[in-house]
């Protein structure tokens, strides 16, 4: 097994986690958009927001209701790629889509349970690491 990683290092100490991801359609993978993605390993599945969603043209495949740190929410279910900066790529995810996130994309723990991901706190930095075999 090929072993991937990717790490990103901050300058000073850190709370939110941001990577830069591609995202595809599953069953459109040539209609392609990048993406800036924060870490939540509070987020059981992978989210983009609506913006992201509608940019990308992704094919949707149902209706969810999901529970939020903000309560209930309501959006669309997909089939998606994406490919995390150094090269680590995890096909066909189910996401979810949320027409008014926050954020352009939380990487989930669906996608965080697939790897070891480590923050490392030392001398005022904050390096943070995701691995997969």
């Amino acid at each position: 097994m090929k072993i991937r990683k990717t790490t990103q290092k901050f300058d000073n100490i850190v709370d939110i986690y941001y990577i830069d991801v591609e995202i595809a359609d599953t069953f459109d993978s040539q209609n392609k958009i990048k993406a800036t993605a924060r870490w939540d390993t509070g987020a059981m599945k992978t989210t983009i927001s609506g913006a992201v969603a509608k940019g990308l043209g992704i094919s949707k495949m149902g209706d969810v209701m999901t529970h939020t740190a903000n309560g209930i929410a309501f959006g669309e279910e997909h089939l998606a790629n994406f490919v995390l900066s150094g090269g680590l790529a995890i096909n066909d995810l189910e996401i979810i889509s949320m027409p008014d996130m926050f954020a352009d994309c939380l990487l989930g723990t669906d996608v965080i349970a697939r790897g070891d991901f480590c923050v490392s706190n030392s001398k005022g930095r904050t390096v943070v690491s995701f691995k997969t075999k």
